[in-house]
């Protein structure tokens, strides 16, 4: 009996050392990734008229270094997410994927595109049909609907990732005009710090005080670390609104509501990429982010949370 209580201790000090290196690489990760994305984020720089000159003004929006970098994240979503897809069906052409949401993604950066987004997703729709029929033999359902699902994720996330720099966005914060962008750039800030509270919250206070289990899609979540994330997604966005939202117009309600929405759908979006992994047998979605895992492991809650709060934003605006 005594060997094997030894032998319990022995791996619980082993998980004890994992999960204290893993903090570890979380917080240096944090540490220099921060700074860097908050240089990106408030850079103004707009590539378009250095590469082009005027020429391009009046058919594609302003393009910031923050475009790009939201371009860059749905490129590296997705090929994590075909990657695991893969695993199923390795004799593919997800790459067309790819192609749609390029193309349809950088729709939103222009005035008038040729396409809106049914016929775009009527295309999708074409493309799924015929990647099922030429390599799934048109007997594979699941194959259509993870490759349809999965692409119109990534496309929601990245359109939406987009629409944090446009002038619906930019009026709850409390800036003058010729500041706009740096409002939009403080919102990005304070949304994401909301998101990424939630999510770390969720992570510290289940592990310091998780006592009861909260889903089997997620062993290691825990009620009491979901209302801790929640918490702090509601306080953050509360605080922050408080002091620089646009009083006249949006009340610190509007704070409030942006935070329990965050709160709730930053977590659901962290239990669907879950379900995913887990569907797929992964326990992360790449080890590109030391500590963290893949780009679907750490921006999961951003991707499924943004949506979301350009939908209130968009209510409140046209019921105001």
């Amino acid at each position: 009996m005594s060997e094997e209580i030894k032998e319990i201790k022995e791996v619980k000090e082993v998980k004890e050392k994992k999960r204290l290196k893993n903090i570890g690489k979380r917080l240096l990760f944090v540490a220099w990734a921060t700074p860097l994305a908050l240089f990106i984020v408030n850079s103004q720089v707009n590539i378009i008229p250095m590469i082009f000159g005027d020429k391009f003004n009046e058919i594609i929006k302003p393009v910031y270094p923050s475009t790009i970098l939201g371009f860059l994240l749905i490129a590296l979503a997705a090929k994590e997410y075909f990657s695991m897809l893969k695993i199923k069906f390795p004799k593919n052409c997800f790459w067309v994927g790819y192609i749609w949401i390029f193309v349809t993604m950088c729709g939103e950066i222009i005035y008038e595109p040729l396409l809106g987004l049914s016929h775009s997703l009527y295309i999708l729709l074409i493309l799924t049909a015929f990647e099922s029929f030429i390599f799934g033999k048109g007997k594979q359902w699941k194959r259509a609907s993870l490759f349809f699902v999965g692409v119109v994720f990534l496309y929601l996330a990245g359109s939406y990732l987009l629409k944090y720099l446009e002038p619906a966005f930019m009026g709850i914060w409390n800036f003058p005009v010729d500041n706009k962008y740096f409002a939009a750039n403080f919102g990005l800030v304070t949304v994401l710090c909301a998101i990424f509270l939630c999510d770390s919250g969720a992570y510290f206070v289940g592990s310091l005080f998780g006592k009861h289990h909260f889903s089997e899609i997620s062993p290691k979540k825990t009620i009491e670390g979901c209302v801790g994330g929640f918490l702090f997604s509601v306080a953050i966005m509360t605080i922050v609104f408080g002091f620089f939202g646009n009083h006249p117009e949006k009340p610190v309600w509007l704070g409030v509501l942006l935070g329990v929405a965050i709160g709730i759908f930053a977590q659901v979006g962290d239990l669907f990429v879950s379900l995913t992994k887990r569907y797929f047998a992964v326990k992360d979605s790449s080890d590109l982010i030391p500590g963290h895992g893949g780009i679907l492991d750490r921006f999961d809650s951003v991707f499924f949370a943004s949506p979301f709060v350009h939908i209130i934003i968009t209510l409140v605006n046209k019921l105001s």
